[in-house]
């Protein structure tokens, strides 16, 4: 046999195995078996001869790779393949636990989504409530009491700048000061130091210079000392009238042109009322109730002689903390009888 023959054979059994092959792979092995091939866009539906299953029209030699369980991310290849499958009547191909990124060819289900509306909210309220109210109250309130009165906004009605009074401490019968079960009525009254000595509570003590002289002068501390019973504006207890102002209160000593000054971050005395002077500025007073007096720049500082009262004991900012705990933070204003 010649070289030429034998090439011809050998390239006559590969073209026939090459056509013989994929032609055996396409053709259906029944009638009710319908060979359903995936190809590029360009793939159409027809149906095979004695079934009602539709297939594609194949355009290419070989199916292209199945689809993922899983929507991809970024588009692509994979897209493209996706898209040729969902084309298929959805009787086809098996559904999957995962949802795809395109929209499925199923009719609409009669439940409503449990997702968020993708529709943007309208600004008008709601015609129904959301949330049905809880069949029982809760069990603890929402927000905590606070340890102090809370205190009144600003700017607070005017105050009669006629109306005097002295500032006396306030009590009730379970205070128990000093171990006694009943009051002793104790007042602010200016005073001069001679000297200041502070005892192991914290209180300071002042021996006044001159306790014959009851006239406030500038510089004059406040001291405790026992109320006037009769009230009548003579020497004793310390006058008072309020300057009100929209940013706090300034407490002036009737006829002087002296207010009660933070001359120190705890100590106070009195100095020329000043308009502006943040140092006399102090909130918290109140004519209808017991009220605490606190410097307006420290809302933790109360106006108290801190421990339980006992007389000749100096007025200074305590805090506020151990004011209640001696129930030495609250004052109430007794009217002064006078004619003007």
């Amino acid at each position: 046999m010649s070289k030429g023959l034998l090439i011809a054979i050998v390239a006559t059994v590969v073209l026939i195995t090459a056509i013989v092959i994929p032609v055996a792979i396409l053709v259906p092995k029944s009638k009710d078996e319908a060979a359903v091939i995936t190809t590029g866009r360009s793939g159409s539906w027809s149906f095979v001869s004695g079934t009602s299953a539709p297939t594609i029209a194949a355009t290419t030699a070989l199916p292209v790779a199945p689809p993922s369980s899983f929507p991809s991310i970024n588009p692509g290849i994979e897209d493209v393949m996706t898209s040729e499958y969902i084309s298929a009547p959805p009787s086809i191909y098996r559904t999957t636990a995962v949802p795809t990124i395109v929209p499925s060819m199923d009719a609409p289900s009669t439940l409503p989504s449990i997702l968020a509306s993708l529709v943007p909210p309208s600004g008008a309220p709601s015609d129904r409530r959301l949330l049905r109210p809880s069949s029982r109250p809760s069990d603890v309130p929402s927000n905590s009491p606070t340890d102090f009165p809370a205190t009144v906004s600003w700017p607070l009605p005017d105050v009669d700048p006629h109306y005097t009074f002295t500032l006396k401490m306030h009590w009730k019968p379970w205070y128990f000061w000093q171990e006694e079960g009943y009051e002793r009525k104790w007042c602010l009254e200016c005073t001069r130091c001679q000297n200041v000595t502070a005892s192991e509570s914290g209180t300071s003590v002042c021996r006044d210079e001159n306790p014959n002289v009851f006239d406030c002068q500038a510089g004059d501390q406040l001291w405790l000392q026992t109320c006037n019973e009769d009230l009548t504006g003579h020497q004793g207890n310390a006058e008072f009238r309020v300057l009100r102002h929209d940013d706090g209160d300034q407490l002036q000593v009737v006829g002087t042109n002296f207010c009660v000054t933070l001359v120190r971050p705890r100590f106070m005395n009195l100095q020329q009322c000043q308009v502006g002077n943040a140092l006399q500025l102090w909130e918290g007073f109140t004519t209808d109730k017991p009220f605490a007096l606190h410097p307006k720049h420290n809302m933790e500082l109360c106006a108290s002689q801190h421990h339980h009262p006992k007389a000749s004991e100096l007025l200074f900012a305590s805090g506020c903390d151990l004011a209640y705990k001696w129930n030495t933070a609250l004052w109430e204003t007794i009217s002064v009888l006078r004619n003007f």
